[in-house]
């Protein structure tokens, strides 16, 4: 009987987690660590590729610094495309497009970045 029971639970929460609906479709979650020994300058997270769009945020992050960021999404109703992660060390820049949004909306809850190194960055979406 507690078999049954807790594979009754086990498949409800799982469905249940397969319906969750962003509560603020209009905002994309990212949490950023800097994982690397090096300071990151002039960080940038953005929805689009396109140069004429302006991050209205810059930030630096000291080594094991972590950070939470939140897009305004509401500028690309209707477009689907990929994040633009952008950053400085040692005065070299570093572009990493990522992700996926649909509609103008994050197919992810949050999307974790841990900058590693200089050329390297996991993203766990």
């Amino acid at each position: 009987m507690i078999n049954k029971l807790m594979l009754i639970i086990s498949c409800t929460a799982l469905i249940q987690s397969c319906n969750y609906v962003n509560p603020r479709p209009d905002v994309a979650k990212f949490e950023i660590i800097n994982n690397s020994n090096n300071h990151l300058e002039s960080l940038t997270i953005s929805n689009q590729r396109t140069e004429n769009t302006k991050p209205k945020i810059v930030y630096s992050l000291n080594p094991d610094e972590l950070i939470k960021i939140e897009i305004d999404m509401t500028n690309v109703k209707g477009a689907d495309s990929d994040y633009k992660l952008q950053y400085k060390i040692n005065d070299t820049s570093y572009i990493k497009y990522f992700g996926y949004y649909t509609n103008g909306s994050q197919t992810e809850n949050l999307i974790s970045i841990s900058v590693i190194s200089a050329d390297s960055v996991l993203i766990e979406q």
